[in-house]
């Protein structure tokens, strides 16, 4: 007797915002799969879409920070946690004044001038 599994695969595709959940991808980027845990990241098509200000939804961005992609942030993002509240409060007022001089406000943009702001190391 033959029996057919379904098992959950999700791919992480860029879409335009303008289209329907289930509309036609622009780009293939990525695949996760759950039940094995494997993940393959295509990363440089995954940055260039956040250069040019593609915005990864919760999921995409969890699935690319326990790929290291944003680790550098997180792990000062910890850091922060050591800080007075006054300090960390002081440097997040100076990020938004960066964030409203920005003319085209992407994703990327913002977490470059969260960086700035927080002097977090880059490499």
């Amino acid at each position: 007797m033959v029996k057919l599994r379904m098992w959950a695969v999700y791919r992480i595709v860029a879409i335009d915002v303008r289209s329907r959940r289930e509309g036609r991808d622009l780009h293939k980027m990525s695949f996760y799969d759950p039940i094995t845990n494997k993940t393959y990241l295509n990363l440089p098509a995954i940055l260039d879409f956040l250069k040019k200000g593609a915005q990864p939804t919760r999921t995409v961005h969890d699935i690319s920070k326990k790929a290291g992609i944003f680790t550098e942030l997180s792990r000062n993002e910890i850091e922060l946690m050591k800080y007075k509240k006054e300090d960390v409060k002081d440097s997040y007022i100076a990020w938004y004044q960066i964030l409203s001089t920005l003319s085209l406000p992407s994703y990327f943009d913002l977490l470059l001038a969260k960086v700035r702001i927080l002097k977090i190391p880059c490499s």
